[in-house]
């Protein structure tokens, strides 16, 4: 029994097991045992023609539908079936190119991997290779200052894999005072306007920001 991402910031568990998984891919190599999901981490992108494209970090097992259309997952590790053996995906000589390039013998490989993912995110990447990405895998170009993106690529990292740790926006709680306490919620809903979600007829979350619509997954609102 495995920890899932059947969709981004949703998780299931999982009966990893060939009887059960039509087509595990290559995941017995990327996350073979529970303890590589402590260090390993993939980047998850979605590029077809019918969806934006979108890139999503997971630390276990994703869905191959993770993104809504076919998911190709890049792991920063790799290892043999009983979790021994591990290896890194990111080259030497592709460390090598990068601190030539930069001129910075500082940078580690999970800079590079950090790196990737804040120009993944980037919206001057995205919408200048917007076509492109609708039909190839993406190319990481040069940027300006390298430390800059890694540091962004670090921390946006870490909210999207430990979201439930994260600090929780201050929205307000509104209750009605005519019904009694209740927390069960079949189905959350906007408010006309967007600005809060009907949690069920006891509880209304008042306060969402339009900013908060910004970030998609694809041709949706993470909310």
């Amino acid at each position: 029994m495995r920890k899932s991402l059947y969709r981004p910031f949703t998780y299931q568990y999982l009966y990893f097991d060939s009887i059960f998984n039509h087509r595990r891919g290559q995941f017995p190599l990327i996350f073979p045992t529970p303890a590589t999901e402590k260090e390993n981490r993939v980047i998850c992108v979605v590029n077809e023609a019918q969806i934006p494209f979108s890139a999503q970090i997971a630390a276990c097992i994703p869905c191959l539908h993770y993104g809504g259309r076919q998911t190709q997952c890049f792991p920063f590790y790799t290892y043999d079936e009983d979790g021994t053996n591990r290896r890194e995906n990111i080259t030497d000589w592709s460390l090598q190119q990068y601190r030539n390039y930069y001129q910075d013998d500082s940078i580690t490989k999970w800079d590079i991997f950090h790196y990737t993912y804040a120009v993944l995110h980037h919206p001057v990447y995205r919408e200048r290779y917007a076509a492109n990405l609708k039909r190839e895998l993406p190319r990481i170009p040069y940027t300006p200052d390298f430390h800059i993106f890694a540091k962004a690529g670090k921390r946006l990292a870490e909210i999207h894999v430990n979201y439930e740790q994260q600090p929780e926006y201050p929205l307000k709680f509104i209750e009605n005072p005519d019904l009694p306490l209740n927390w069960q919620v079949e189905k959350m809903r906007f408010n006309k306007d967007k600005t809060a979600i009907i949690y069920n007829d006891f509880l209304t979350l008042n306060g969402i920001p339009k900013e908060a619509f910004q970030y998609r997954l694809g041709n949706r609102s993470a909310l």
